[in-house]
Formats: structure tokens, sequence, C-alpha cells
């Protein structure tokens, strides 16, 4: 298993398919945990463009590849001193391996940039002499007026020092600022055990991030493996890198037929579960996707993509606590992990955690302050603290950052409605579902902004392109009910209320609006039975007994209505819902006939 898993991460990596790299050599780190595997995922991060994944999980590595790819990270992140200790005591190999040529260059890049010409000219030199064919390095010496006349004789014609493959080690850009390395919390893992057994109790993708100035064409080297055959120094590092060198070889071959077998099965079984749970989240059956994660194997399920999908899973549940929990240890375990930390960074809005947002958008701009999640979470900072106008600057900067992040549109989206700038608000929820037609919380937008309009049949077709999405949401059937009662359609919107209380029966609106309907409908009883439950589960709403006071008020049991219009005006309802009930109360005096009369 360990070898077919490798070997399709590495074409994975051939055929530019990096989500699919980074996801495959996350299943293959976590089943067979060694340097190496970890080595091809910072491969798999540095052809992503995530350098500062790369540079978490290989700092403090030994090995002589772990170096290598950690000072390409270093170099694209300008920690230029981390990068030279890092490549100096495999110095001393270049002459022996293969791609010594690319870390004497390597060398020479971060001599150069720190104004140390001279070394670095000698390090440009040191890579031609092992690879005459190095161009990157006779590039950079023309650069610095260095170069000698020399040229590599092929026939009749004569080529000055150059291989097509080497084309692409110019050197760019920096990034402006470099991360600082995290730490891992222990105990982590023990957490995450413990909220994989608690889900047997509860029953449970293409935009790139937008980096610029990167030493994008240096990864190219890091393809190459070290391998050595020839004998080297006498000296006992030396001789022990040399001993980590030849195992760094990947294990391509497998000789036994049965192991072939075995291994295809077991990655095809370890597959068709994590597809299975993907699908069902995708589909919105979150409470399925929950108990198929649940037979991985804890191994698996202690992984960053696996506890982020069981976190979504549990947000979409509108369970937010557990929600919390599982972001939170996909988070301690993999800092470096972007995957879904903007819905993390949503749910910690919705739990009014401020304290623990603000510390995750400080995380995650030290981790990469060019991704879009980042944004994402700096922009539900300042939403929690009502600082609207800059909530929309931090989501349209995730915007510029990737166009195709929808997310990011959404959240603008759900801003300028809060700011009643619902013309910006329906562009920003439209630009989403350009992008991505099955973001519902975007037509669910859109069907808020026709019914605060007062548009209702607008609103409707909404709720229901949203509702047909995600047919599971309480919150979606509450609000197309509601649609349905304001056109009149009173039958329709009592069987949308029934289908919200049954999806989520703690959730007291879909409850109310039901005893409002049934009370048009003329069924007092049913509607006073609802309401004597909800005043129980939220004994502090105004609305439930002003409604219960005019029930009792058609019983014609004036004396229980006057003291629940009393109970009502208590609790300090708004000025439209105060004078409501202070004229129901006025009522109350006016015999029955008489009343009838006046509303003639």
């Amino acid at each position: 298993m360990e070898a077919i898993l490798s070997n399709y991460v590495e074409k994975s990596l051939n055929q530019y398919m990096l989500r699919n790299a980074v996801f495959l050599c996350e299943r293959l780190f976590a089943q067979f945990p060694s340097e190496v595997n970890l080595q091809l995922l910072a491969r798999c991060y540095l052809a992503k463009n995530q350098p500062y994944s790369a540079y978490y999980i290989l700092k403090g590595m030994e090995m002589a590849q772990s170096r290598y790819l950690f000072a390409i990270a270093c170099l694209e992140m300008d920690l230029f001193n981390e990068a030279e200790a890092a490549l100096l005591p495999i110095e001393h190999l270049c002459s022996e391996v293969p791609n010594g040529a690319a870390v004497q260059y390597l060398l020479g890049i971060i001599y150069r940039d720190t104004a140390r010409m001279k070394r670095s000219v000698e390090h440009f030199r040191k890579a031609l002499s092992i690879d005459p064919l190095f161009w990157a390095a006779y590039e950079e010496l023309c650069m610095l007026g260095e170069a000698e006349e020399s040229a590599v004789y092929f026939g009749d014609a004569a080529i000055p020092c150059v291989q097509e493959h080497h084309l692409g080690l110019r050197r760019s850009a920096r990034l402006a600022a470099a991360p600082r390395s995290l730490n891992t919390s222990k105990g982590s893992e023990n957490k995450a055990k413990k909220l994989h057994a608690s889900t047997k109790l509860n029953s449970e993708t293409c935009s790139s991030t937008v980096h610029q100035g990167k030493l994008r064409e240096i990864y190219d080297v890091a393809v190459s493996e070290f391998e050595a055959t020839s004998s080297l120094s006498s000296t006992a590092d030396v001789k022990s890198i040399q001993h980590e060198i030849v195992n760094t070889k990947p294990r391509r071959f497998i000789s036994d037929a049965a192991a072939i077998k075995s291994g295809i099965s077991d990655t095809l079984k370890l597959l068709r579960i994590l597809g299975e749970g993907y699908r069902h989240l995708c589909m919105f059956r979150c409470k399925e996707a929950l108990n198929v994660f649940q037979k991985l194997s804890s191994k698996q399920y202690n992984t960053s993509w696996v506890l982020s999908q069981v976190g979504k899973a549990y947000s979409e549940l509108v369970d937010y606590l557990n929600a919390d929990y599982a972001f939170s240890l996909a988070h301690q375990i993999y800092p470096y992990s972007l995957e879904e930390m903007d819905v993390y960074s949503t749910v910690l809005y919705h739990l009014k955690d401020e304290m623990k947002l603000k510390y995750l958008a400080q995380e995650l701009i030290l981790v990469d302050r060019f991704a879009p999640q980042t944004w994402c979470a700096i922009g539900n900072c300042y939403s929690l603290q009502k600082d609207h106008e800059t909530a929309v600057k931090s989501f349209q900067r995730a915007v510029q950052l990737d166009s195709r992040f929808a997310y990011a549109h959404t959240l603008s989206g759900h801003e300028y409605v809060i700011m009643e700038d619902y013309s910006h608000g329906a562009e920003c929820y439209q630009n989403s579902l350009n992008v991505d037609a099955r973001q519902y919380k975007s037509w669910y937008g859109l069907g808020m902004i026709y019914l605060h309009k007062e548009k209702f049949e607008f609103a409707e077709h909404h709720f229901r392109q949203a509702y047909h999405i995600n047919p599971f949401s309480s919150v979606i059937m509450y609000y197309l009910g509601t649609t349905l009662e304001a056109l009149k359609r009173s039958g329709e919107a009592l069987e949308m209320m029934e289908k919200a209380i049954v999806m989520n029966n703690k959730n007291p609106l879909p409850k109310y609006s039901k005893a409002k309907l049934l009370v048009t409908l003329g069924k007092l009883n049913e509607a006073l039975e609802i309401l004597e439950e909800l005043k129980e589960c939220t004994p502090h709403e105004s609305s439930i007994y002003a409604l219960m006071g005019e029930i009792y008020k058609q019983h014609k049991e004036y004396d229980k209505a006057m003291l629940h219009f009393g109970l009502a005006l208590d609790l300090k309802p708004s000025l439209v819902d105060v004078a409501k009930i202070k004229a129901a109360i006025g009522k109350l005096i006016i015999p029955e006939e008489i009343e009838d009369e006046t509303d003639l």
C-alpha cells in the first residue's frame, strides 16, 4: 500500500494534479509515518506554492534531502540565514550526488541576495564544475559579469553551457514577509481520538492560493532525489548523511504479487470510505457523512483533511460546539494547513468567541498572509466587532487574491446586507453563484434581500433554489415557509415549518411560526400547546406571550389574556410590538360584539 500510494503521489505531481498529490500524500504519511514520506509531502506543498507548509514540517530534520527541501522553502520566504544553515552541512556532498550542483546554486543565490558577491560567484562556479550544463548558474554569472568564455560542443554546433530542463531556474522576487514557525500543542492527538470516539454517539474543490514573487522555478530541482553510490569522506557526519541519502530512494518496485494485490485492496478501501463520506457531505447529508468518516482508522481520522470535513459537517448541522472542537484539533495537529479555516472562522463568529477568532486570524497571517482563507478569518473578526466596512474590505481582499473563492464573495454579500446595501450585496451573491452555482448560502442571501424588499415571488424562487441544493437546512425551510405565509399560502407554509421542526427541534423560530399559522387557520388549542412548550425553552421572548394573549382573548379568557399581554410588555419588546400589544389590551375591555362592529 505504501509503494502504491507513493507512486500515485509521484504521478499526480508529474501531471500537475497538485491538490490530488497533497491529499494522497497526507494519506500516505498518516498510514506510514517516515521522514522519506514527509519529504514527499513537502515536495507536494512546494509544488502547490505553499512553502510555509514545507517549512513547518521539515524544520529540524537532519536528512540531506530534508535539508535541501527546507532550504528551498526558506528561500521562498526570505529566510536566508535558515536556508544557509540547512545547506552548509550537505555542501561537502555536492560533488558526490547528482543534484549537488543545485545545492551550490542555492548557496550562490543566498550569498548573492545577502550581498556576499565573491562567495556567490564561487558557488555558481562550483555548480558549473559539477554540472557544466547547469544553465541557471551560468546565467547568474553572466548577470554578475563573472562568466568565463566556455562552450560545450556537440558535433558542429557550439552550445554555451545550456540545457533545456535548467531554463526555469531563474531567480524571482521574494515574499514580502516571512512567517514564524508554529508549535503543535501536545496532547492534540489524544483529543482527536476522543472526538473520533464521540462521533459514534452523534451519527456526521479547485482553487489555488495566489502568491507573488516565489521561487517556483527552483522547485523543479527538488523533484530530483538524492542518491549516492560512490565513497564519501571518512568523517562520521558525512558517512551518516551518505546512509540517509541512499535510504531516500523512493520505493517504486514491488516484486511480490500478493503484496501488490493486498496494497491495491487496502488503498481502494481507504479511498472508498473517504469518497463516500465526502459525497454525503457534498449532498449535505451530514449525519451520514459523520458515520462514514467514523469507519476510518484513528491514523487516517486524525488528519487535517478528515478533521476539517468533520468540522464542516457539524457546522452544517448548526452544532457549532462540536464543529469548533473538530476544527481546533485539526488546527492544533496541522497548524500549517489552511483546509476549511475560513469555515472555522465562521463557526467562531457564530459562537461569538472573539478571543479565539482573533487568535486564529493572527496564526493564519503568520502561516500565509496571501491566502484567501486568512482574509476571510480577518473579515469575520471585524464583523464580530461590528466594524462591517473593514470586514467588507477584508473579504474583498480575499476575492482579489482568488477571484474564484466563492465563499469570500458570499461573506461580502452578508456584510453588505447587514449594512442594508442590498444592491452591492446582491452583486456579491451573484458573483459567488457565477463561480459555484451550488453555493446555497448565496441563493439564501438573495432570497433574504427580496424578502426584505417584499418581493415575495422572487424570494420564493431563490429560497427554493437553496432548498433544492441543501434540503436539510432548517433555516432555509423556515424562511421559505415565511415567504409562503406572506404569499397567503398557509397550507404550504405550515408544511414547510413542520419539516423545519423535524430537521432541527432546537430551533424555536419554526415552532413560533407554526403556532402563528395554526392561529390563522383557527386551530387555537394546537397553537397554545406549541407556545407553552416554547415558553419553557425561551422564557424571555415577548412575542410568545403576546401571541398567547391573543389566543386567550379569542377564547374570551380575558384575565389570562391581560396577564400574558402584561408579561409581554415587561420583557421590553420593540416599539412596533409595544404599540400592537397596547392596542390589543385596549380592546380587551370592549365586548366582543361591539369590537366586531368597530372593526367593520
